[in-house]
């Protein structure tokens, strides 16, 4: 007689297939309670903070956050958890990361929260996007010096434009004495002048 529980085999298969699908996941993920402590890291996590996850569940979330950002982050939560006011973008929001080793980074944050059994929990998935917040300030730099030498080349134009009119209209001016000039003599002073 083989007696088999589906519930017990589905609520295995589930912890089983969230455990696989986190620590695959190229993001890193960290899940924190009401009050900002981390109850859980994933493997992405801890190369992405430095932090294993012995170091990291149990401690407030701002082991990752720089300094200046904290007080932020917290006023944000407390906000959040009173009223359901958020001011940032849950699914795309930028920010910085501080790794372990104290050195800050770029990174991109999508949020997710959920309610059991009364504790409010919020998920994180987190990515680097150092590289390419340097490729976009790369891309900003050079828009600055082209904007620049633009406003350069107008300026030169103008200044190229602006000489060469006076004596332009001088020769023009010239031109037309030389046609209504009646002797050899008048033409040769009107072309030496216009020389």
């Amino acid at each position: 007689y083989c007696s088999f529980n589906y519930d017990e085999v589905t609520a295995e298969f589930n912890t089983i297939k969230d455990k696989l699908l986190s620590e695959i996941a190229p993001e890193g993920i960290v899940i924190i309670d009401n009050k900002g402590k981390i109850i859980y890291i994933n493997q992405s996590f801890e190369r992405l903070f430095g932090y294993s996850a012995a170091d990291a569940v149990g401690q407030s979330i701002s082991i990752i956050q720089p300094a200046d950002l904290v007080a932020h982050h917290n006023r944000g939560l407390d906000r959040y958890l009173a009223s359901g006011e958020r001011k940032l973008d849950w699914q795309s929001t930028r920010t910085r990361g501080r790794h372990q080793s104290g050195r800050e980074f770029s990174i991109e944050i999508s949020f997710s929260h959920v309610k059991l059994n009364e504790v409010d929990y919020f998920a994180a998935f987190i990515r680097d996007i150092t590289e390419i917040v340097a490729q976009e300030n790369q891309i900003k730099e050079q828009h600055r010096v082209l904007a620049q030498k633009n406003a350069e080349l107008d300026n030169f134009t103008y200044r190229i434009s602006h000489d060469l009119r006076a004596p332009l209209l001088s020769v023009l001016g010239l031109v037309n004495v030389y046609k209504v000039c009646n002797t050899p003599e008048e033409q040769l002073d009107v072309v030496n002048k216009i020389e």
